[in-house]
């Protein structure tokens, strides 16, 4: 199964630099004709406005109806499949120095409607800072300029033994030749710094033109030094990580305690919360002396 995770979507009160609603749908519509299984609709705004504004975006009615989102996919112990198309909603956080000392946290009421979140840390501070503390399934380096600080190993291995990953768009790349060159030496430096380990490959496109089929991604991971088993789970397994890793920051305490609703208890198990299948519930067995063996006991031990 192919995701990709970065599909800017229109959002209300903002016009400029977004897609219009037409070119979002066509968009979406050529990630399914590409071999995608599912996409993220995303919008980006300044650390403190996403505290406070819930999401907005409104998922597309596709040509088929073998679409699926992530509130039906609510549970975390139900497998994403590959018999419909998923569509998730993403906020992307760009976080400045300005905002330093304020936190991306899980019990953010308004975080908490999105389904995947990400954060595009400004400067090295702001990157230490959202590899230690920032509650985000994805971090976001601003891969078509020259990153200027140096990519810590040691920084980047904190996120990644958190469950969160790295995220490498190459939509920009394609509009401008500069953004190429700066990409392909981000990229390559980035995956040294991590090893290759929790790569995520975007496209991060604004228009159809600028999505590439999933094996296309794959030889251009090549290109940032991954192999093509690497290449694969950039857009594959380590898409299906973020989609269950952000389930378990929205819908579970600390990630280690989730509640279902009864109706998803299979029959065989209603006996744990006292369904009707309880084999323990003793309100029907025989009360005390009821059949007159206990009588009979209490007489045997009186004599």
């Amino acid at each position: 199964m192919f995701f990709d995770l970065d599909i800017p979507a229109p959002s209300a009160g903002k016009s400029e630099g977004q897609p219009s609603q037409a070119v979002f749908l066509n968009t979406a519509e050529t990630c399914k004709r590409l071999g995608y299984h599912g996409v993220a609709y995303s919008t980006t705004l300044p650390l403190k406005t996403a505290l406070t504004k819930p999401c907005d975006i409104k998922l597309p009615n596709l040509s088929s109806d073998d679409t699926n989102s992530l509130a039906n996919l609510s549970s975390h112990t139900k497998p994403v499949t590959n018999t419909t198309f998923h569509q998730l909603t993403r906020l992307t956080v760009v976080a400045e120095e300005s905002a330093m000392n304020v936190q991306l946290t899980a019990n953010n009421q308004n975080l908490l409607t999105y389904d995947i979140v990400a954060v595009i840390p400004t400067s090295e501070k702001m990157l230490q800072q959202a590899c230690q503390s920032y509650d985000v399934d994805i971090i976001c380096l601003e891969m078509s300029t020259r990153i200027s600080h140096y990519l810590r190993p040691s920084t980047l291995n904190i996120a990644i033994q958190r469950g969160i990953y790295f995220e490498i768009s190459y939509a920009a790349a394609i509009r401008d030749t500069t953004a190429r060159r700066n990409l392909l030496g981000n990229a390559a430096n980035l995956v040294r710094a991590t090893r290759g380990k929790n790569i995520l490959v975007s496209s991060s496109a604004a228009a159809a033109m600028e999505l590439r089929g999933p094996y296309d991604v794959m030889n251009l991971c090549n290109l940032f030094g991954l192999d093509h088993a690497a290449g694969k789970r950039a857009i594959s397994a380590h898409c299906r990580a973020v989609i269950f890793h952000a389930a378990t920051r929205r819908l579970t305490y600390r990630g280690v305690a989730a509640m279902e609703p009864l109706s998803a208890l299979a029959k065989s198990d209603a006996w744990m919360v006292g369904g009707k299948d309880n084999f323990m519930d003793v309100s029907d067995a025989p009360q005390r002396g009821e059949d007159g063996d206990d009588d009979d006991e209490d007489d045997t031990m009186e004599s």
